[in-house]
């Protein structure tokens, strides 16, 4: 058998791209066919006809949102996101970002634990787009939580840069795909059975979204059983001491 060629490696990585979205397409498909079929039998029967209704609905609502991803990661790939220059406090962004993570999290019955400073961070950059990213970011962690698992989210300075980082203790992630896991296209070592967090676009999206604000994103775990940690970074423009926006009211 002969070496292994950059073009045999680019069209390994296609193929398990293909393979991913024929599976995540696949499975709203099949619900999609399985409603319909009940509708043909659910004339008389209105509680049938309303579950297949609402399976319809979520279903349609599924790919709809897979499609919206998809449209994400080609203009963010091909660097047709624009972002704005304003003046934005990332701390109060993160803060709606961990507020909308919350559901997801208890469904899996999970804790989290949030540290943050007394004070806000201020960015020079794209609130939405950062607001995006975070949003992506949290996707990921969330879905590789486990059932009754930890998410620890810590907010810091470290030197001129704001830090948020975004640990669980679920399903970690194979080391040989770190290198490669920005990409949008799967890692050069990915696997069927590889952690999601190596199969979809959400953390190449949100790197995309952090670069353009001279940020970054960084991804660590020491393996498939040892959780994972999301680590963003971006410039501050400025230090003020305000009332902490991660205060919840009692």
């Amino acid at each position: 058998m002969g070496s292994v060629t950059p073009q045999d490696d680019l069209d390994r990585r296609c193929g398990l791209l293909l393979s991913h979205l024929v599976h995540e397409i696949r499975n709203p498909l099949a619900s999609l066919s399985a409603a319909c079929r009940l509708l043909s039998r659910a004339a008389e029967r209105p509680d049938m006809m309303a579950a297949a209704r609402d399976a319809l609905d979520r279903q349609i609502e599924q790919l709809a949102q897979l499609m919206k991803e998809l449209s994400d990661a080609a203009q963010a790939a091909r660097g047709l996101v624009n972002a704005k220059a304003e003046r934005y406090d990332i701390s109060s962004v993160a803060a709606a970002a961990i507020r909308a993570a919350r559901p997801a999290i208890e469904q899996r019955r999970a804790t989290l634990v949030v540290n943050s400073p007394e004070a806000s961070f201020h960015i020079l950059g794209d609130a939405e787009q950062t607001s995006k990213a975070l949003a992506l970011i949290f996707k990921v962690a969330s879905n590789a939580l486990k059932e009754q698992g930890t998410m620890h989210v810590t907010v810091s300075r470290e030197n001129d840069h704001v830090r948020i980082s975004v640990r669980q203790d679920g399903t970690g992630i194979p080391q040989s795909v770190l290198p490669d896991l920005l990409g949008f296209l799967p890692p050069v070592n990915a696997e069927p059975h590889t952690s999601g967090a190596a199969q979809g676009f959400e953390l190449p999206v949100a790197s995309r979204l952090l670069s353009m604000q001279n940020g970054s994103l960084a991804v660590y775990s020491d393996g498939l059983e040892y959780g994972s940690e999301f680590v963003m970074r971006l410039e501050i423009g400025r230090w003020q001491g305000d009332a902490n926006p991660f205060a919840v009211p009692t």
